[in-house]
């Protein structure tokens, strides 16, 4: 990730997101980034570890709905 356009603070951590990707920051360090997921809004944190985020889907037909772990970035399913 080259240039985060925004911030989103959450308790404890920060979520940046950008055109090229996201990344989860904490305590200075980066938890995890990827330029595979590229939110079409901002993401919003929620209490404890989790958030939501929007990405399309990989065919880039679908706006998907996903609640996420801060720590791995992956999907936490209900």
């Amino acid at each position: 990730m080259r240039e985060p356009r925004y911030l989103t603070a959450g308790p404890g951590y920060v979520l940046a997101s950008g055109s090229d990707g996201m990344a989860v920051l904490r305590d200075g360090r980066v938890l995890w980034a990827s330029l595979t997921i590229r939110p079409e809004v901002l993401p919003v944190p929620l209490d404890g570890d989790r958030f939501l985020l929007t990405a399309r889907s990989r065919n880039d037909r679908e706006i998907r709905l996903y609640c996420a772990d801060v720590e791995t970035g992956r999907r936490v399913l209900p």
